[in-house]
């Protein structure tokens, strides 16, 4: 899906390794039955050594003996500014639907083991990356009074363990078989009265700003151009939130809030570990995961060095860090949201220039 507008590359990559994914599956609600091709996950045997925790939590209940706790399960949206389910959490404590907040993230030992053709599901580097940028967001809910759970295990056998009955799960929407199939065991495997509310927030424009048939979006055709122009001339990008204020996500009362995973804990080796301890000499950046490095880079991009004025001209360099965004292992794993960066990009535009390049 080329293009030769820097706004197009504010798209995240919807593909994960592994996974595939259809126009029906956009649509296909959860436990929505056999639509989707088959998950992919029974294929992938977890990786010698990747660990699995369960804990002892406590709970609040109410009189009625409903628990009113909001679990946030992260995924691959691993930052607080402009999070639905983040933002969304807070709104419910704010109105009284709920008393506390538990963000969670599942290390899944599936995402760590070898596919059928003996490659890496996940490897070395790409670890590295995921492990930091969940450690960041750790960092960053701390910041605002609250916390992240991180476990290792499946998200349907760890979630319901920390969902009592009477809870609401919210987590981001996704559209590969293989997060879609997670989706459904999770739903299947919560208790009485409790929900999975899946939110949509990955992509620039939002799923119902298209202007395509909704649901279905049949009539949104398959060449990437016209889609862009239409969307373009008929829809508007929606505001980021702002990240949750200090306070508003009161911490459900749980064990082992300082765990802090390794490489060692995802089945990295020794000697893959020392080989990801510096960059690669290949690499034309210290890629980091995390929230913050990934607004620092967007703050290089645009307002510390002026690059993006220029990005028309040097896109299609081969060589060095500085001819595109590299903002896409960032989007890729949530760490920064397209419309976050479109925002400043606005913001650039109207404060130092606005060209082909913008």
């Amino acid at each position: 899906l080329a293009s030769n507008s820097f706004a197009c590359q504010l798209r995240p990559a919807l593909l994960r390794p592994g996974s595939r994914v259809t126009k029906r599956a956009l649509v296909t609600p959860i436990g929505g039955g056999t639509g989707l091709a088959g998950a992919t996950l029974g294929l992938v045997q977890p990786k010698k050594g990747v660990q699995s925790t369960f804990r002892r939590f406590q709970v609040t209940m109410t009189a009625d003996g409903k628990s009113k706790r909001v679990v946030v399960w992260f995924r691959n949206d691993l930052r607080i500014t402009d999070n639905y389910i983040v933002s969304g959490a807070a709104d419910l404590v704010r109105k009284g639907s709920a008393q506390e907040v538990l963000p969670v993230y599942c290390f899944d030992p599936r995402h760590f083991g070898k596919t059928p053709w003996d490659s890496a599901k996940t490897g070395k580097y790409r670890a590295k990356f995921m492990l930091e940028s969940v450690l960041d967001l750790k960092k960053q809910l701390r910041a605002v009074g609250s916390d992240l759970l991180i476990e290792m295990g499946k998200p349907e056998e760890v979630i319901p363990k920390i969902a009592p009955p009477g809870s609401k799960v919210l987590t981001q929407a996704e559209v590969c078989s293989e997060e879609t199939s997670v989706e459904r065991r999770l739903k299947r495997n919560l208790g009485p009265n409790s929900s999975l509310d899946l939110v949509w927030g990955s992509t620039l424009y939002h799923l119902e700003d298209l202007p395509y048939s909704s649901p279905t979006l049949q009539d949104m055709g398959n060449v990437f151009t016209p889609f862009r122009n239409k969307v373009e001339s008929k829809c508007t990008v929606r505001k980021p939130v702002p990240a949750p204020k200090k306070g508003a996500l009161p911490l459900a009362s749980v064990d082992k809030l300082d765990f802090v995973p390794t490489l060692e804990h995802l089945g990295l080796t020794a000697d893959e570990i020392a080989a990801v301890a510096a960059p690669h000499p290949n690499s034309v950046l210290d890629f980091k995961g995390g929230e913050s490095v990934a607004l620092a880079r967007l703050k290089y991009y645009l307002w510390d060095t002026d690059l993006i004025a220029n990005y028309f001209e040097t896109r299609n360099g081969m060589l060095g860090g500085d001819y595109s965004t590299k903002f896409s292992p960032w989007l890729a794993h949530g760490c920064i949201s397209p419309r976050t960066i479109h925002e400043e990009l606005k913001k650039y535009e109207q404060q130092r220039t606005a060209n082909k390049s913008t």
